[in-house]
């Protein structure tokens, strides 16, 4: 691998308190341990995430990254993806992501997580929008 090439290129919303928060807590971790990991705010930087097909409402939707072979995973999958490379944070990819709760784990992530921060999300821009002169 390309050491200047990252092994994990995460993109979420920061625009969303919750994600913002867990991926600055997530970024804190990998920097400190050194580790070739990026977290792309798509809320200030929406081309980074474009380049790989990921339009403004689908980084809206739910998490996303790209690994350094160029796969990418989206949802549930990339939050593993995350927890996989993350120090003190590998205990919940294999508490959620194993065979007997990653199904579960995935659905609740899909349709309780990622689709209440989006309606939240969608709230907050058409907040903005309406107080805009």
């Amino acid at each position: 691998m390309d050491d200047c090439k990252p092994d994990l290129t995460t993109f979420y919303n920061g625009a969303c308190p919750v994600c913002h928060a867990g991926m600055t807590a997530y970024r804190r971790r990998s920097d400190a341990a050194g580790l070739p990991l990026t977290f792309s705010d798509t809320a200030q930087e929406p081309e980074a995430a474009a380049c790989h097909g990921i339009t403004p409402d689908q980084a809206l939707r739910r998490l996303y990254a790209v690994d350094s072979e160029g796969r990418l995973y989206r949802g549930f999958d990339a939050m593993l993806a995350v927890w996989r490379r993350v120090p003190r944070t590998r205990w919940l990819k294999r508490t959620f992501g194993n065979p007997l709760t990653r199904g579960l784990s995935a659905w609740l992530y899909e349709h309780v997580v990622s689709a209440g921060l989006y309606r939240w999300a969608k709230y907050r821009q058409r907040k903005a929008a309406a107080q805009r002169p």
